[in-house]
C-alpha cells in the first residue's frame, strides 16, 4: 500500500484499537503525526535529507525503536511502545505491539496536553511556568552531567560531529541564500561560524579531553518540553535518526533550548539562571561556545524551514520562508555588535515595515519601538483602535501624543546605551526631522529604511490583514491611498548626512535585512564576530 494511502486511513478513527473520537493530524518535514484520542501516532515519512534516511520500511522501523529507547531517558510513562499497521480490508488498522508483516511501524506515546507544552506557557496571555529554570535544570543537569554517555570524538578533528555537523549545515544553506535568506547575512554568519573552531582549537579539543562532547537530546526545544503544574517535566522528541545530530558538546544542546527560550520571550534573568544551575553543577559554560552554537541551532531551524518550501499550499510556503529570514535574524544577533543608533523604518502601511522592523531589531539587538503598539497602549479603555481615517486613536491630535510618547521612550532606550528601530510611517517631514533632531540630541548615527512594496501588493497584504488579523496595526487600503496622497519625497526633513537605504518587499519573501545592515557595517557601526564576553541576552 502506498504510503499516503496509509496516512490517509490512519485519519480515520476506526484504525485504531482505543476509544478515539476524531483524529487530528500534523505533518512535519519527517513525520506523519495522529492525534488519536488519549495517544499519539507517530508515522515516519519516507524521505530522504542528507541528515536523515527514511527511505525503506526497514530504517523507518529501526527509528521507531530508536527513538522510543531514547526519549525514556528524558521522560516518564510517555512513549509506550511501537505499533504496527497493517492491512484490513481496503483500509488498515493499528496493533499495539511490533510485527514482522506490518506495512509500517509507528511510535506510539501518550498524548500529552498542548497547553502543557512550554511553547504554549511562553506564549501571550498565558501563564508562565513557575521557577522554570530550576525546574528544567532540575530535568537537564543531571542528564547532561551523569546519564548522558560522552561520545567517543576528536572534535578538533575536521570530520568529528563537533565539526562537521554545523559545517554541513552551512553547506546545505548555501542554496537558499539570496531567496529566501538574506545573502550578505548568511555569507558574513557563514565565515563567522566557520572561522570560529580553528581560531579557539584548544577549546574544542578541551571540552573532548574534559567529557563535555556527550550523547544528548539533539532537538532540545519548548515544544519539545511539557511542565504541567503539579507533575514532572517531561521532555520529548529527541534526534533519533541521526546519532551524529545527538553527539554534540552539551554547550550545544543547552544553547538550542537557551535560544529557543529567548526567541519565544522567556526573562532573560531565566537563561541567566539556567546557565549558572548548568555552571554551578561542575559543567562550564563558556559564553563565546553558547554563542557559537546558539548560532548553529537558529540556522538548523532556517533550515528546517526552507525545506518546506516546496510544500503545495502557498500560505504554508509564505509562513515558511518568512519564520527562516526570522531565525537568520536570530542567529545574526549573536555575532553582529551593534552601535547605538536610530534607525527609523518609514513607508505606507502594507509594505511590509514591521516584519522587517522585527527582524532588523533582532540582528541589532536593539530595541523595536512601534507606533502601532504606542497607539494602542494610549488608547486603551480611551478610544477605538478600529476606526477610519482621523477617527478614534487617528483623530486629529493623536499622531503627537504617539510621536511624544515613541521618542521618549526611544531617548530612554539611547541614553543606556542601546540601538533602537523606530517603527512607523514616518510620512510626514516632521516626523523625520523629530527623529534626526533625537539622533543629534544623543550624539548617534541616522539611518533610514526606505521600505517601498508595488501598490497591488500592499493592497493585497491590507486584505489578507483584514480577513485574517495577527497584527497590530488597523491600517485598510483606505488607509493606503491616503497615505499615498500626502506622501513626500523620503529625503525631506533630514540632514544630507544619514545613512539611507531603500528595500523593495513586493516579492513574496523575507524582506532583506541585509541591506541596511551592510551599509551599517561599511559605515563601521556594525561588526562581525563572537565575543567571547558578555551577556547572552539583554
Amino acid at each position: 500500500m502506498e504510503f499516503d494511502r496509509i496516512v490517509e486511513a490512519l485519519r480515520s478513527p476506526a484504525a485504531y484499537p482505543w476509544s478515539v473520537g476524531s483524529v487530528d493530524y500534523v505533518e512535519t518535514h519527517i513525520s506523519s503525526v495522529f492525534l488519536a484520542g488519549d495517544k499519539v501516532l507517530k508515522l515516519k515519512r519516507p524521505v530522504r535529507f542528507p541528515f536523515v534516511d527514511f527511505s525503506s520500511p526497514a530504517l523507518r522501523r529501526r527509528a521507531c525503536e530508536r527513538e522510543v529507547v531514547l526519549n525514556r531517558r528524558l521522560s516518564d510513562d510517555v512513549y509506550l511502545g511501537v505499533a504496527s499497521i497493517v492491512p484490513d480490508g481496503t483500509g488498515v488498522r493499528v496493533e499495539v505491539g511490533a510485527r514482522d508483516d506490518a506495512l509500517e511501524q509507528a511510535t506510539l506515546m501518550r498524548r500529552l496536553d498542548p497547553a502543557d507544552m512550554l511553547d504554549a506557557r511562553l506564549s501571550p496571555g498565558a501563564s508562565p511556568p513557575a521557577d522554570l529554570a530550576r525546574s528544567l535544570a532540575g530535568r537537564l543537569v543531571p542528564f547532561h552531567r551523569d546519564a548522558a554517555p560522552p561520545c567517543v570524538a576528536d572534535p578538533t578533528d575536521p570530520t568529528s560531529p563537533v565539526l562537521r555537523i554545523p559545517t554541513e549545515n552551512l553547506d546545505e544553506l548555501r542554496r537558499f541564500a539570496g531567496t529566501p535568506l538574506s545573502g550578505y547575512l548568511m555569507g558574513r554568519i557563514d565565515d563567522v561560524l566557520r572561522g570560529f573552531p580553528t581560531e579557539h582549537p584548544s577549546l574544542f579539543a578541551g571540552r573532548a579531553v574534559d567529557g563535555w562532547v556527550r550523547e544528548g537530546h539533539g532537538d532540545l526545544r519548548c515544544e519539545h518540553i511539557c511542565m504541567p503544574d503539579g507533575s514532572p517535566l517531561q521532555v520529548i522528541d529527541c534526534v533519533e535518526f541521526n546519532a551524529d545530530l545527538r553527539c554534540a558538546d552539551v554547550a550545544s544542546d543547552l544553547a538550542f533550548l537557551l535560544m529557543d527560550l529567548h526567541h519565544r520571550g522567556a526573562p532573560p534573568a531565566v537563561i541567566r539562571e539556567l546557565v549558572r544551575a548548568y555552571e554551578e553543577s561542575g559543567i562550564p559554560l563558556p559564553v563565546g561556545l553558547l554563542r557559537y552554537y546558539w548560532v548553529h541551532r537558529a540556522l538548523v531551524r532556517a533550515k528546517v524551514h526552507c525545506l518546506q518550501l516546496g510544500h503545495p499550499d502557498p500560505q504554508r510556503r509564505a509562513v515558511s520562508s518568512a519564520k527562516a529570514g526570522h531565525y537568520v535574524a536570530v542567529a545574526a544577533a549573536q555575532v553582529c555588535t551593534a552601535a547605538p543608533m536610530v534607525v527609523v523604518m518609514m513607508g505606507f502601511s502594507g509594505a511590509g515595515k514591521s516584519t522587517m522592523a522585527g527582524d532588523l531589531a533582532m540582528a541589532l539587538s536593539a530595541d523595536r519601538i512601534a507606533t502601532d503598539a504606542v497607539r494602542a497602549a494610549l488608547a486603551e479603555g480611551s478610544a477605538p483602535m478600529a476606526a477610519g481615517w482621523g477617527e478614534g486613536a487617528y483623530a486629529s491630535g493623536w499622531d503627537d501624543r504617539v510621536y511624544g510618547r515613541l521618542f521618549g521612550l526611544a531617548r530612554e532606550r539611547l541614553a543606556a546605551g542601546r540601538p533602537v528601530v523606530l517603527d512607523g510611517t514616518f510620512l510626514h517631514p516632521s516626523r523625520r526631522a523629530q527623529a534626526a533632531a533625537l539622533a543629534r540630541e544623543r550624539g548617534v548615527p541616522l539611518l533610514v529604511v526606505h521600505v517601498t512594496c508595488d501598490e497591488t501588493v500592499v493592497l493585497r497584504r491590507l486584505a489578507d490583514r483584514a480577513e485574517h488579523g495577527g497584527v497590530d496595526s488597523y491600517a485598510t487600503a483606505d488607509t493606503y491611498r491616503r497615505q499615498r496622497a500626502m506622501a513626500s519625497s523620503p529625503e525631506t526633513g533630514l540632514p544630507p548626512d544619514l545613512l539611507l537605504v531603500e528595500v523593495d518587499t513586493s516579492a513574496e519573501a523575507p524582506a532583506d535585512i541585509g541591506a541596511p545592515i551592510a551599509r551599517l557595517e561599511a559605515a563601521g557601526l556594525v561588526t562581525f564576530g563572537i565575543r567571547g564576553t558578555g551577556d547572552l541576552v539583554t
